[in-house]
């Protein structure tokens, strides 16, 4: 379980315990601290329990994956980056043929 959903547990026991959205801030903070999600999120999620959803996962988004991310084209702009700290985003992506 990650650290997101095992707030999103957090948070959903709060509201079944019938805390308010402050005081399960407060608790999630407390229980959290440094790695606590911001205010707004947990607001969100607190909210979209309240308006009758139970599952802790976030929503499935559209979109392709991103692929810079990949530890291949991590490690080749990094090696790019080594060799000339001057390029910008658009020829780092020209040269790898990435989006």
């Amino acid at each position: 379980m990650t650290e997101s959903s095992s707030e999103g547990v957090a948070i959903k026991f709060c509201f079944k315990a019938g805390k308010t959205s402050t005081e399960t801030l407060e608790m999630v903070r407390a229980a959290y601290a440094d790695e606590a999600l911001t205010r707004s999120d947990i607001f969100r999620w607190y909210g979209r329990f309240h308006e009758g959803r139970e599952d802790i996962q976030d929503d499935t988004r559209s979109g392709r994956p991103s692929e810079s991310r990949a530890d291949g084209n991590i490690e080749n702009v990094w090696q790019l980056l080594l060799q000339n700290r001057h390029l910008s985003l658009r020829m780092i992506a020209d040269e790898l043929d990435i989006s």
